[in-house]
């Protein structure tokens, strides 16, 4: 089917009214959109050998607990402080 005759087919099965030089501009359109898809459907999907190999979680390193900054050095920078906690203006 050419392109005009489905651009013409669309047109009456979604009931709109277009005239000559609007189904011209959505023949090219249309036309531009299945070359691209042809690009699409061409592209060269590497082997399995030539992609990088995906993260498996099992092989991230164990947690292990770890001493931290001292709470009263943390705090030390803060405007306000409470019970070992940042105070910060409400915000809504």
């Amino acid at each position: 089917m050419e392109q005009m005759d489905l651009m013409k087919k669309l047109a009456e099965l979604s009931k709109l009214e277009l005239d000559a030089a609007e189904l011209a501009g959505f023949a090219e359109q249309m036309g531009e959109i299945m070359e691209l898809m042809d690009r699409v459907k061409a592209f060269h999907e590497p082997e399995a050998a030539e992609r990088p190999a995906p993260v498996v979680f099992s092989e991230l390193r164990e947690d292990a607990v770890q001493p931290s900054y001292p709470v009263e050095a943390v705090l030390a920078a803060a405007e306000e402080a409470e019970n070992q906690s940042f105070i910060v203006p409400k915000i809504v």
